[in-house]
């Protein structure tokens, strides 16, 4: 199992919530930021996306209406309910 910090946990979580419908990143930003992670960063965020995405977790797809999102994979949702959450 790979150990995950409560930043990729809370990403997962919100992505959850949107399902196959995804969140473009400025979204996911403003939902971080008005939870625990005030001090959140564009770039870090990225980075924490791009780490996901290489687990297979989320990725990344462009939306029919413009702009890029992103969404949970089942691989994804399944991390989330092993660790109970």
């Amino acid at each position: 199992a790979h150990l995950m910090d409560t930043l990729r946990i809370d990403i997962l979580r919100q992505l959850q919530v949107m399902e196959i419908h995804g969140l473009p990143l400025d979204n996911i930003l403003a939902g971080l930021r008005v939870a625990a992670h005030r001090e959140l960063t564009v770039p870090e965020l990225e980075r924490t996306l791009r780490h996901l995405a290489d687990l297979s977790y989320v990725s990344a797809y462009d939306a029919k209406l413009g702009g890029r999102r992103w969404r949970i994979t089942a691989l994804g949702t399944d991390a989330l309910k092993e660790a109970g959450l």
